[in-house]
């Protein structure tokens, strides 16, 4: 048996960089049915250390004809339906093209197990009407998934409401000057996802990623009112690692964004896990603090929103990050929705005070 095995990144696109591992076998395994999630086995969580290689790899893998995505997302649904260990089928993705959807949503009313489905920004009635439970977002998703396993049926869900306590808090300490948002995403999902949350209160938003009614940014570099930024892009990650691997070129565009002095907010994901950033907070945190007290200095006050996506299980350490973070000025959010509805109450208030 082979020693060494090569696992890829969990984002769905195609990088250049080393968004991909080599790991020892005494250390880690495959899990799961389909995805072949790279695990450390136990006893083994802490007992090895990661390096740095020249090694490029460019990884096509999702890079499929509509045809051979079809068949993909057949084949991965039929595999869990026969699958014993599992309960519930989860579907999350961007809206496919109309002919894979259709296949796909065929699939899924065929299953006999509970599906939940995220198109994000899709058709949540389409879903629905082929027998699938559509979520709107992940953490809807993920308590939808949960009543499904433990035989219930999912509860009716209401999106995240902001601490009205909090972003008035937090709205009076803004100057007059500062009005827009600046997102800077690791996680490509997670900035759909707050698109979609952000497009009907945040008008005009701009990004370098999302769908229709969301406008372009002329370069992705600069940004331009609200504005959310992947950095997970492509354009960031050519020959570069993956900010959630390497977190210095979203320090520098957050130094960037905390010293234009329109910007209001500043909103980003933070993601623990294995094969990412050691500790995301030694890495920002320095950065923050000095950005802070720079705004303070001129008569700003700087927000920055978090969601610290991870678990208790993450070798990170879920809650040590939270406190830095926490103690460095970071309003940290247990999930991207919350973080998303605080920042858009903030500004919404913002709004409304300046136009007294």
């Amino acid at each position: 048996m082979p020693k060494y095995g090569i696992a890829s990144s969990i984002e769905s696109q195609i990088y250049l960089g080393n968004t991909f591992f080599i790991f020892a076998k005494e250390y880690f395994h495959y899990e799961g049915r389909i995805h072949e999630q790279v695990t450390p086995l136990h006893g083994a969580e802490s007992g090895y250390q990661t390096y740095e290689t020249p090694v490029v790899i460019l990884h096509t893998g999702y890079d499929l004809p509509e045809q051979q995505k079809k068949e993909k997302a057949k084949r991965n649904i039929r595999l869990l339906e026969q699958d014993p260990d599992t309960a519930v089928i989860v579907l999350i993705s961007k809206p496919p093209a109309e002919k894979t959807m259709e296949k796909v949503l065929k699939a899924v009313e065929n299953c006999k197990k509970p599906v939940v489905v995220q198109f994000i920004h899709g058709d949540a009635e389409l879903i629905r009407s082929h027998g699938a439970y559509a979520s709107q977002t992940f953490l809807e998703t993920a308590e939808a998934a949960i009543a499904y396993a433990e035989g219930k049926k999912p509860a009716a869900y209401t999106i995240a409401q902001a601490d009205e306590t909090l972003a008035k808090a937090e709205c009076a300490k803004l100057a007059k000057s500062q009005k827009y948002l600046r997102g800077l995403y690791c996680g490509g999902s997670l900035a759909d996802e707050t698109l979609t949350m952000l497009t009907e209160t945040l008008s005009p938003l701009y990004s370098n990623a999302g769908f229709d009614g969301i406008l372009p940014m002329k370069d992705s570099q600069i940004s331009e009112g609200h504005c959310l930024v992947d950095i997970g892009a492509e354009e960031f990650t050519k020959g570069h690692p993956h900010a959630a691997i390497d977190p210095s070129i979203r320090v520098k565009r957050l130094i960037q964004e905390a010293r234009d002095p329109e910007t209001a907010i500043i909103l980003m994901d933070v993601l623990l896990g294995y094969a990412l950033n050691e500790d995301p907070a030694a890495a920002m945190v320095p950065a923050i603090l000095e950005e802070r007290k720079r705004a303070e200095t001129e008569g700003r006050s700087l927000c920055i929103i978090a969601d610290l996506c991870g678990t208790d299980l993450d070798p990170q350490d879920y809650e040590a990050q939270k406190k830095r973070f926490e103690k460095a000025g970071v309003i940290v959010m247990q999930s991207n929705e919350e973080a998303s509805a605080l920042a858009a109450r903030i500004l919404a208030m913002k709004e409304e005070r300046d136009v007294q």
